[in-house]
């Protein structure tokens, strides 16, 4: 009897330490916190951080809270078919420990409570240590820690709304609203896969090979590599730390289960309470005893993980902001310092500020911040920001003046693709057209004709622009640039009258220009009196030896009408013969008035 009564009062005590042990927690209930963005007004990076990492940690805490690790282990657990394992593993202890045991002992442990813990202790060493059992374990936890991690990933896209706020109040005093939300779209595309990403599934594979290296979504392929290296680390872990706590649990148990026999039963026990640790262990209570050990434990591992996610979060988040105050430092530090410009930036789309940013880093090339303030002031930032496109921005960089880009733009309008094509910007001035003038000179689709009229001043270019489409080309690819100015200067030189003459005889036949284009040409018809006379006369096409032709320009050259250089490039055989009969005549005329003398012969001379 007095047996009997040390066991049942050891079975009361173990009785009431299970009920401890597996009574559901009587702890309180915890709301949602409220979320503190205080710390988010922080004036430097470091306290920015920590703010961040506090309200997505409060976020992850509160998404996680009601996952229900005990429901995730079952469902792991009937994948893993371990109930089955279970009977199998304590079968083969039992016999085991049998077979290692002595008669005494065995019914020993019907009188002992401490031998029959023994014996349980050692079945449940041999059941929950095998080899077999540990990997079923860790394969049940690393299942878990997946479908958690599945949640936790959704739990951290819901933290983009708190981190996204704690930015704005972060960089909306300081910088302005613009800025802000700009900063915020790129921190909350951090937290959201594309389309073509949100099948990529949490796994032991390598995430790793997911990740693009963009913005988007690198909060959650950053904490699904985290998430999928810790999967691939909690089994065995989770494992090692319950083992021991399950064993005494099992073992513990089998006290209560004594109480359950009567003597006569206890009595009737060859091998001890052998048979009663083998019913005990493969009994469902058992079992829900070990499921919520291994669901515990996880819990405490994965709760553990959320601090490691704030962590990567809010250095991603800090990160993103960093890169952005690199590429933008300019335009922070004006929007910092000068409340117009801030003013100014939170007029835009945030799709804007990288313009803004570019025609600002421009300016300051060959200005200073007061430049940047004066285009503010003048409107011209305006007007670069709203009309500055692909094409005419890429004008600013080449040229290094949003100035001369705008301007180019004014002149070319819908034809500033043809500017760029033809690179009219790299040899000519916006100021060196009229939007006519320029409409006119891209009409040509040849590169070699509108690069060289693009050259000429723009007087010369604008007479030739006057002829047909036709002779402006033959006239660009017979002269080069520099004969074609000389040519161009020519006629802006010339009067109207013998501009047109000109003009009409290069329309009708522009080999006709060859006649004009000597210098020595275009000296003599511009000190020429008649001027028209001059370029009919040289413009005239003569057939052969045309002696009335002739004779009509020399009457104009004696009629000072017409220089006389002209007759020596019109008739260059005509003046040469003229120029023999003038020296002849000069002769002539020399030995009539100044006849030779001839010699006196002395007197007595032979």
């Amino acid at each position: 009897m007095a047996v009997i009564s040390k066991n049942l009062r050891f079975a009361a005590t173990l009785a009431s330490a299970l009920i401890v042990l597996v009574a559901p927690s009587n702890a309180q209930s915890v709301g949602d916190a409220t979320t503190n963005y205080d710390a988010c007004r922080a004036q430097d990076d470091d306290k920015f951080r920590l703010a961040i990492r506090d309200v997505t940690l409060n976020e992850l805490r509160n998404g996680t809270r009601t996952i229900d690790y005990q429901g995730l282990v079952r469902d792991q657990w009937r994948k893993h078919n371990l109930d089955r394992l279970i009977d199998e593993r304590v079968k083969i202890a039992e016999e085991d420990v049998r077979s290692k045991s002595s008669w005494g002992k065995l019914l020993g442990s019907l009188a002992s409570s401490e031998k029959a813990n023994e014996l349980a202790k050692a079945v449940a060493e041999h059941v929950y240590r095998s080899d077999e059992m540990k990997a079923a374990l860790e394969q049940t936890a690393k299942g878990v820690s997946l479908e958690v991690g599945r949640k936790i990933v959704l739990t951290t896209e819901d933290a983009a709304t708190p981190a996204r706020k704690c930015l704005q109040l972060f960089l909306g005093d300081r910088f302005g609203r613009t800025i802000a939300d700009t900063v915020g779209a790129d921190a909350k595309a951090a937290f959201v896969l594309e389309p073509t990403n949100q099948a990529a599934q949490l796994g032991t594979t390598s995430v790793a090979q997911k990740a693009t290296g963009a913005i988007t979504g690198g909060v959650i392929l950053l904490i699904r590599r985290q998430l999928a290296r810790m999967a691939r680390r909690v089994g065995q872990r989770v494992v090692g730390a319950v083992i021991g706590r399950v064993v005494s649990v099992v073992a513990g148990g089998i006290g209560v289960a004594l109480i359950a026999y009567d003597l006569k039963q206890l009595w009737e026990l060859r091998n001890g309470v052998l048979p009663i640790i083998r019913d005990e262990m493969t009994s469902e209570s058992t079992k829900a005893k070990v499921r919520k050990e291994l669901a515990d434990a996880l819990k405490v591992n994965m709760d553990a993980q959320l601090e490691t996610i704030a962590d990567s979060t809010a250095d991603h988040i800090l990160r993103i902001w960093r890169d952005f105050k690199v590429a933008h430092n300019k335009v922070l530090e004006l929007s910092a310092n000068n409340k117009a410009f801030r003013d100014f930036v939170d007029s835009l789309r945030p799709d804007q500020v990288p313009r803004l940013d570019e025609i600002v880093v421009i300016s300051l090339r060959n200005g200073t911040s007061q430049d940047v303030l004066a285009k503010l002031e003048s409107g011209t930032l305006h007007q670069a920001i709203n009309h500055l496109d692909g094409g005419a921005m890429q004008l600013a960089r080449e040229l290094n003046s949003v100035d001369q880009a705008l301007a180019w733009l004014d002149v070319a309008g819908s034809e500033l693709p043809k500017v760029i094509g033809f690179e009219l910007h790299r040899s000519s001035k916006p100021d060196d057209f009229t939007n006519n003038s320029l409409k006119r000179l891209l009409s040509f689709e040849e590169v070699r004709v509108v690069k060289r009229l693009s050259s000429l001043p723009e007087q010369r270019r604008s007479i030739l622009l006057e002829l047909d489409n036709n002779t402006v080309v033959n006239l660009a690819r017979d002269l080069d640039s520099a004969a074609l100015s000389s040519f161009g200067g020519y006629l802006a030189d010339l009067d109207l009258s013998a501009r047109k003459v000109v003009l009409d005889a290069v329309s009708a036949t522009p080999t006709a220009i060859r006649g004009l284009t000597s210098e020595q040409v275009r000296w003599a018809v511009l000190a020429s009196r008649d001027q028209t006379a001059a370029v009919k006369m040289m413009l005239r096409s003569d057939g052969g030896l045309n002696i009335e032709a002739i004779g009509s320009d020399l009457q104009l050259v004696t009629g000072g009408q017409v220089h006389p250089v002209l007759i020596w490039s019109k008739h260059p055989v005509v003046a040469v013969l003229l120029g023999i009969a003038v020296i002849l005549l000069l002769l002539i005329l020399r030995r009539l008035l100044f006849p030779p003398k001839r010699k006196v012969q002395k007197p007595g001379a032979a």
